[in-house]
């Protein structure tokens, strides 16, 4: 893995806690968009059977039009009173839960008995029993069936704001408690995950470093047999591999000078070898072997020790001898 890819990795990791909370928001919004969306169900449905109440009770009041003799189409209004009680009915029962099809099964025994109380209401009526009739509606539709579709119509509201008020709260706290425990969890994974990545990051990055720092400090001080192992394969490792065929180069360089030094010692014994001890070449030859100057080239004069500059010293002359060999003064 190169080093550009360690970095790409960690900004990842750096990402990542931000990627899972982002997701985690948005699967909340979701379920809470849910339970809010079954909170308007809810509310729908209520809406739907207080048109079945309306239905119901308005089919009641066509009883006791048909009975004062003013409507002669009273009978015809209850029928078609009765198709809309039915479609609202039936809407509103399909809307229902399973838990709940027991109120719908109420309405519809009261509706029932409704119809059979007009059935025999109309026939009395045809009968000429107005009174009969009329005290049948009063007994039977204002004193019974009005005043149990009146407690059902209460205990169907009562329900119908407990279970949608109460549900969608508890679908909430549930969306609430999940996105704390999930989160919580995200949080722990991301910091063990940063963590860890960080650490193996660094370590992979400041082991090399670390190793090829000693290294060059022990090359420097002049062991250029010191092994040089690369560890990695990202630019570190290459600055390794570098590092290690420079002191290869070097090592190669000090072994063919020291054979060099060797063979210069044995051709001519008085040439000066190569002082290495200090880990660099320094030729200090005072006088040139005549067999590695150039063919027809003159050898070098010979120069006095004592001139720093290197340059020629003439040597004193005797004295011209006088008289019986004295020297003359």
């Amino acid at each position: 893995m190169t080093f550009q890819h360690k970095l790409l990795l960690g900004f990842g990791l750096m990402v990542l806690p931000v990627l899972l909370v982002g997701a985690e928001a948005i699967r909340s919004n979701a379920l809470e968009r849910r339970a809010l969306e079954t909170l308007g169900e809810s509310l729908t449905r209520t809406r739907t059977y207080s048109e079945v109440e309306t239905a119901m009770f308005n089919q009641s009041e066509v009883i006791w039009r048909s009975m004062s003799g003013m409507e002669p189409r009273a009978r015809e209004e209850f029928r078609l009173s009765g198709e809309v009680v039915d479609y609202w009915l039936d809407r509103w029962t399909s809307e229902l839960q399973p838990d709940e099809q027991e109120l719908a099964n109420g309405v519809r025994r009261i509706e029932a008995e409704i119809r059979a109380v007009a059935d025999s209401v109309f026939a009395l009526e045809d009968r000429g029993k107005r009174a009969e009739a009329y005290s049948l509606a009063k007994g039977q539709m204002k004193e019974r069936l009005l005043p149990a579709l009146t407690e059902l119509n209460h205990q169907i509201y009562r329900r119908a704001r407990e279970f949608s008020v109460s549900r969608a709260f508890s679908r909430v706290a549930e969306i609430v408690n999940s996105e704390r425990a999930l989160l919580f969890w995200i949080l722990l994974l991301s910091a063990g995950a940063g963590f860890g990545g960080a650490w193996l990051i660094a370590r992979s990055l400041a082991r090399p470093i670390g190793e090829l720092r000693q290294a060059m400090a022990v090359v420097g001080r002049g062991d250029l047999e010191h092994p040089i192992t690369p560890r990695s394969g990202d630019e570190i490792g290459d600055l390794a591999r570098s590092f290690q065929q420079m002191t290869a180069n070097l090592r190669q360089s000090r072994t063919d000078l020291v054979h060099l030094n060797a063979e210069l010692v044995t051709r001519r014994p008085g040439v000066a070898r190569v002082d290495d001890q200090r880990g660099g070449p320094a030729r200090q030859a005072h006088h040139a072997p005549a067999d590695l100057l150039a063919p027809g080239a003159a050898a070098p004069d010979a120069r006095e020790p004592g001139d720093a500059r290197g340059g020629a010293r003439a040597r004193p002359q005797p004295p011209p001898a006088g008289p019986r060999g004295h020297p003359a003064h």
